[in-house]
């Protein structure tokens, strides 16, 4: 596949992971209120800056994998004007 936005491998990597765990977390939990998805978001977001604070390195990209997912959900999910 070409790489026409000029993205790195490991960002594409990065963009594969939280593909597949948007779509693991919209089974999990197909749909919910907007205010539940942001605070979903705010408690990733708490744990990546914990995990990033606490040099727990091994932690930081799990984090922010379920950060950006959450990110995506907030924005696409809970969108009345997407659905």
């Amino acid at each position: 596949m070409k790489n026409i936005m000029n993205i790195s491998t490991r960002d594409q990597v990065f963009l594969n992971e939280v593909t597949q765990e948007l779509a693991r977390a919209r089974i999990k939990f197909p749909s919910q209120p907007r205010y539940l998805t942001l605070a979903a978001l705010m408690e990733e977001v708490g744990e990546l800056a914990q995990a990033a604070l606490q040099h727990r390195e091994s932690s930081v990209y799990g984090e922010a994998i379920q950060v950006a997912v959450m990110a995506m959900r907030v924005a696409i999910d809970t969108n009345p004007e997407e659905r």
